[in-house]
Formats: structure tokens, sequence, C-alpha cells
């Protein structure tokens, strides 16, 4: 029973601090924060160069060539930003969600909330005992009897 009632506060934990960092309207802001390469946009047409700073639009596609990296930067309102990193000679699409489930403040330090609640489900998982039904080991045959 007791371990039930962990693995419940558990869980409503773990969707208390994650779903916050998850659960993100469209973005205010899309830009492209850092740059190294050959980093290109296209809306549709042709590609582009673009300078760090643009703002970007959910649907451009964004090339990076052999050796490029690229930082997007999602501005939430009433959030953190939150970044994505992209590397190497590949075409992406920018959607309107951040994929990481923690964002990251001005500073570039990632929020410990998220972390930190991990931390504390996982350790609250793995502890417990305490059941109403004591260890039962499986029997182990050792040949004919």
């Amino acid at each position: 029973m007791r371990k039930q009632i962990v693995r419940l506060t558990a869980a409503l934990l773990a969707v208390g601090c994650i779903a916050p960092a998850m659960a993100q309207d469209k973005p205010a802001r899309i830009v492209l924060e850092a740059a190294t390469g050959s980093v290109m946009v296209s809306d549709g047409g042709d590609y582009a160069s673009v300078e760090v700073g643009k703002e970007l639009a959910q649907g451009e596609s964004m090339m990076l060539a052999d050796g490029a990296n690229a930082t997007v930067a999602y501005y939430y309102e009433g959030q953190p930003k939150c970044t994505e990193r992209y590397a190497g000679p590949n075409t992406y699409v920018i959607d309107e969600t951040c994929e990481r489930a923690v964002a990251a403040d001005g500073s570039g330090k990632t929020i410990g909330l998220v972390a930190g609640g991990a931390a504390l489900v996982a350790a609250m998982a793995g502890g417990g005992g305490g059941d109403d039904k004591p260890d039962v080991k499986p029997t182990v045959s050792t040949g004919s009897n």
C-alpha cells in the first residue's frame, strides 16, 4: 500500500514539474540566436544566408552546410526562453514547439526545477518498502524430486 502511495505521489510530482515546461503555447518570437558556418533560410523560395538575430517563422526551412551550427531561441510569454541547437549538414523545418523539456533562462543556465523534481521522483520511487506483503523468492528446482 505504501509503495502505491509513493508511486502515485511521484507520478503527480513528475507531471506537476515537467508539464509546465512542456505545455508551451505558440512562441511570441523565434530567433536565430547563434550561427557558425553557412546557415541559410527559405520560406518556400530560394535559400538565402541569414544573420544572427533574424526572426524566424514557423514553417521556414533552415539549411546548414557541413560544419555549420545554429542555435534557435523560442521566446514564450511569461516564461524563460527555450533553445534548440542544430548541427551538421541537413535541412530543418522551424516549427512552433521547442523540443526541449527544460527551458534556459537568459544567462544560459538550465533551470533546476525540472531536474530537481526528476531527482526527487527517482529517490521516492527507488525507496518505499513497507508494503504489507512479504518478499517471496521464486522456488528454484535443482532437479527431479
